[in-house]
């Protein structure tokens, strides 16, 4: 299904834009080169050490590139889609996001220049009754004509990427930062959870009577033993707790593990000191 609608859009692009790789129709491979510090249409080509033959065909393969990725919710649309030949499609997706991006927008300029530029505009207005039907058209253009196009300015071209780029890094670094100030409150939530579990562990228990223990104190929303068993799993894997058999569970029925603290419990702690505090 989703190979149909990528030849249906990929044929109504044609249709607004023209036949052939818009890559290519762009000039983007050579404007790569000359703003520098991205990975070249040439060297993806070398890399891959394809033959002239294999380019070629390539080349002459027409396939639909989403400038938004599907997987970012981009929509298979003509306004989301470029037409680029296989070979610059794989070369797209050979680069970092934020390069490809870069790509993505000299591919959404190439488009807005077309849909901006000289409309023209067919109507029918007669039809001759000889026997056969031949239909007469009347062209007209609007007024409102492209201005002459700006002259291709390198150094600028240059310092807007660069700008763009320098842009996309502070935001990744602001993401970066953001992740891991998460991250960090997980492992600070885990780390509680484990201190809150080895302290209710006077005895040997299961995860759903610990759980019961610690929604009583107010330390859990509910008694859900799954506030516990995923830690007391982890404790188990570094040796903080041991699984010492199993038991009918007074709640469930079912059988489930008994976990108590090992004897030499400080020790453990001493040794996992960054995964664990007590």
């Amino acid at each position: 299904m989703s190979s149909h609608k990528n030849k249906a859009i990929r044929e109504r692009l044609e249709r607004i834009y023209g036949k052939g790789c818009m890559f290519q129709k762009s000039h983007i491979a050579q404007r790569i080169e000359e703003i520098g510090g991205i990975k070249t249409y040439k060297q993806y080509i070398q890399q891959h050490k394809y033959t002239f033959k294999k380019v070629k065909k390539l080349e002459q393969t027409m396939t639909l590139h989403h400038l938004k990725h599907r997987s970012e919710d981009g929509r298979t649309s003509e306004q989301n889609g470029a037409i680029v030949n296989a070979l610059a499609h794989g070369y797209l997706h050979s680069l970092p996001r934020q390069e490809e991006e870069i790509v993505n927008n000299m591919l959404r300029d190439y488009k807005w220049r077309i849909d901006n530029g000289r409309e023209c505009k067919i109507e029918l207005v007669d039809t001759l009754d000889i026997g056969i039907d031949i239909k007469v058209a009347e062209i007209s253009f609007s007024d409102e004509i492209k201005p002459p196009k700006e002259k291709f300015n390198r150094a600028k071209v240059k310092e807007e990427t660069r700008n763009k780029i320098k842009e996309w890094e502070e935001r990744k670094m602001i993401t970066i930062e953001t992740r891991y100030e998460s991250y960090k409150q997980i492992i600070d939530k885990k780390k509680q959870r484990y201190s809150q579990i080895l302290n209710r562990l006077d005895r040997p228990k299961t995860a759903k009577q610990i759980a019961v223990e610690l929604y009583d104190l107010g330390l859990i929303p509910s008694t859900e033993r799954n506030y516990t068993a995923p830690r007391l799993t982890e404790l188990a894997d570094i040796g903080i707790v041991e699984v010492v058999g199993k038991i009918k569970c007074e709640y469930t029925g079912k059988q489930v593990a008994l976990y108590k603290k090992p004897d030499n419990l400080e020790k453990l702690v001493r040794e996992n000191e960054e995964h664990i505090s007590i």
